[in-house]
């Protein structure tokens, strides 16, 4: 559910609707939301390691490659 609601930006009503639909499961978009808390928690530990990495680092340098979205040309740096 994280990956539906992060990557693909469905909204938390709308994964519901999908499970419905594909899965003939019913859950609330509660379900979802606590679903994608819990998983932000187990990784919790994974992005802290990360941060201390980079924060470490003597160089850090961005991604700033383009990829295509919906026909239109985005950048990683890029905020929604």
């Amino acid at each position: 559910m994280a990956w539906l609601n992060k990557s693909l930006e469905l909204a938390h009503g709308k994964i519901a609707k999908l499970f419905e639909e594909l899965f003939r499961i019913t859950i609330n978009r509660s379900t979802s939301v606590r679903s994608t808390l819990r998983t932000a928690a187990r990784c919790e530990p994974q992005h802290h390691q990360i941060q201390q990495s980079v924060r470490g680092s003597p160089r850090v340098t961005p991604d700033e490659t383009g990829w295509r979205r919906s026909e239109e040309h985005t950048s990683e740096l890029q905020s929604h």
